[in-house]
């Protein structure tokens, strides 16, 4: 195509370059009058929405609860009315989609000859004490363990001690006592 025939192609294109400048910049003053007047409806920079995404994963990483299942929990008394009834539940059924525990109250019978802490036995069914609450009102206790090793947790007995043992250090006192009892049974 000769230069000649392209001049009215550009010419054309000028005028429409131009015409496009001017209702861009009027349509950018509309906008930013439109989002002074609504300034929820305001798009979020992606800086910022980034940081937003990176809080919310934060904070789903947080907020994963644990693995409830055949776990010996406390209540947390502020969350639920029963949570001063028993010191200690059993989890008889979990839910994690719906972060839903059925619940076995849990009481003493009588002592470890080792240790002299409380054995923890579940209630009997027929005292029709088990609840349904929700996983977020549950708090693990991570110093519990199963003595008998059973299949029938209604025939299972529990040790569990007072003291707070921490995810990362266990209590040097605790495994020896588990040490301990693991070796009584064997005998």
């Amino acid at each position: 195509m000769s230069v000649k025939d392209k001049q009215p192609y550009e010419a054309a294109y000028a005028k429409s370059k131009l015409l496009h400048i001017k209702e861009q910049a009027a349509y950018e003053v509309a906008l930013k009058e439109f989002y002074e007047k609504h300034p929820l409806l305001r798009p979020v920079s992606p800086d910022s929405q980034k940081l937003a995404e990176k809080k919310i994963k934060k904070i789903k990483r947080e907020k994963k609860p644990p693995k409830l299942f055949n776990r010996v929990v406390q209540l947390d008394p502020n969350d639920t009315p029963y949570g001063t009834t028993y010191k200690y539940y059993y989890v008889l059924t979990y839910l994690p989609d719906l972060q839903w525990c059925q619940l076995v109250p849990m009481t003493t019978r009588g002592k470890f000859p080792d240790s002299g802490r409380d054995k923890f036995v579940l209630i009997h069914e027929n005292e029709c004490k088990e609840l349904d609450v929700s996983a977020k009102a549950c708090k693990l206790v991570r110093n519990a363990r199963a003595m008998r090793r059973t299949q029938d947790a209604d025939k299972e007995e529990w040790d569990i001690s007072d003291k707070v043992v921490d995810k990362k250090d266990t209590s040097k006192e605790f495994s020896e006592e588990r040490t301990s009892a693991s070796e009584l049974r064997s005998n």
